[in-house]
């Protein structure tokens, strides 16, 4: 027996009144979705506001330790030779190796990497579409690799001022 994907009758004996009815169906549902939706937002900022509060003291404290801790550390440097991290029961606290790159003038690291070809650049192209658009626009042959392409699309805005009735 054969499975019939698609049956565009019914939606061609559609009126313009029954498409009417239909989307005010959807409006009605779109906007029953947005209100349990805010309802939930509102749920969660409220939540989140309260365990702000209620974690501020910790937090505070999280914040005072943290100081003491890093103090601690900083002036014992020796203390965390080997083994730099020191392990706990609730974890590990100590030196970590951080590296990072520092560059003191760029426009002078680029004109030496070029004079010398050191290859310490890196060049991202990329197609500009609104360049593209205005050649075309002009009248510029692009040789069939580029084309505006335009027509309709179905849409529909459900007005959000319904949101309050």
């Amino acid at each position: 027996m054969a499975t019939r994907l698609a049956d565009p009758r019914e939606i061609d004996a559609m009126t313009a009144d029954q498409a009417d009815e239909l989307f005010a169906e959807l409006a009605q549902a779109q906007i029953r979705a947005w209100k349990i939706q805010a309802a939930a937002e509102k749920k969660i900022a409220d939540i989140k506001a309260k365990c702000q509060d209620d974690a501020a003291e910790d937090l505070k404290a999280v914040k005072d330790r943290e100081a003491r801790l890093t103090s601690y550390i900083l002036a014992h440097r020796e203390r965390f030779a080997r083994p730099r991290q020191r392990q706990t029961p609730y974890g590990k606290y100590g030196l970590r190796t951080a590296t990072r790159l520092e560059v003191a003038d760029e426009d002078a690291l680029i004109d030496l990497s070029n004079e010398n070809g050191l290859g310490l650049t890196a060049v991202a192209v990329k197609i500009d579409k609104a360049a593209v658009s205005r050649a075309i626009a002009d009248g510029i042959d692009l040789k069939g690799l580029a084309q505006i392409v335009s027509g309709d699309t179905a849409s529909y805005d459900v007005d959000k001022k319904l949101l309050n009735s």
